[in-house]
């Protein structure tokens, strides 16, 4: 008959009253704070960092780049992208995903590639092109 270990079937001991922690509903660096103290104060109005606006492409860039595009045209990548947009056989969002993952090297820069070639080659379509 198998029987058990009796020190593995006793409850764990509980803590003293001392040991136990109160709930005061407040915990962290917010104890000892009381609310509204302190001298009260207007505050600053401060313009925004420059570093917050870093990665952000202007109006300037903007229209370069459109420029740019309009002068030179697609890259070869990106030519052959749209024509597995064109034949549309088996999977050709997965299949562009995969050229331009390939060619951009993140996941977040291919699905922007995508989505850019989409809608050109939705433009193209709508212009008769």
């Amino acid at each position: 008959v198998f029987t058990r270990n009796p020190l593995y079937s006793l409850p764990p001991p509980s803590l003293p009253k001392t040991f136990r922690k109160m709930s005061t509903g407040v915990e962290g660096l917010a104890v000892g704070l009381k609310v509204n103290r302190g001298h009260k104060v207007t505050k600053l109005e401060r313009k925004p960092k420059q570093s917050r606006t870093a990665g952000r492409t202007s109006k300037r860039v903007k229209q370069i780049r459109s420029i740019i595009r309009e002068v030179c045209g697609l890259n070869p990548f990106e030519k052959r992208m749209i024509d597995v947009l064109k034949v549309g056989a088996g999977n050709p969002e997965k299949k562009i995903y995969k050229i331009a993952k390939k060619k951009l090297g993140t996941h977040h820069r291919a699905l922007r590639k995508r989505e850019e070639l989409k809608a050109l080659y939705q433009a193209m379509k709508s212009r008769g092109m």
